[in-house]
């Protein structure tokens, strides 16, 4: 990968909502990261539990927080995908090696769960 290339040209991997709650039934250790606001969280489309809650602004700042969670699969979720691509963008180009966008965000989990 080109050291100079453009956040928005970095090739982002996704996780799909089936695949993260089979994970988390099965009880594996996963980080996750909501790039919401705070409020968004609160409201009826809720959250995941065990989130950690980094808004998109404010993840460049908060990135050392994250450090011994560099090499490890850092799942990213918002509310419909967007946000969280950008965020593992930002990631990656700070040296992140495995984030995952939750595919569909917030919306999917919450599709996938009332199909079920």
């Amino acid at each position: 990968m080109d050291e100079r290339c453009a956040v928005n040209e970095l090739i982002v991997e996704s996780i799909t909502a089936d695949s993260l709650a089979n994970r988390i039934e099965n009880n594996e250790n996963i980080v996750m990261i909501d790039v919401r606001e705070p409020i968004e969280l609160k409201q009826r489309i809720g959250h995941i539990d065990g989130v950690i809650n980094i808004p998109i602004g404010k993840l460049i700042a908060n990135l050392d927080k994250l450090e011994d969670k560099k090499e490890e699969e850092i799942i990213i979720v918002c509310r419909s995908g967007s946000r969280a691509n950008t965020a593992a963008k930002i990631m990656m180009k700070a040296g992140f090696r495995h984030p995952l966008v939750l595919m569909g965000g917030m919306l999917a989990w919450n599709i996938m769960h009332t199909n079920k």
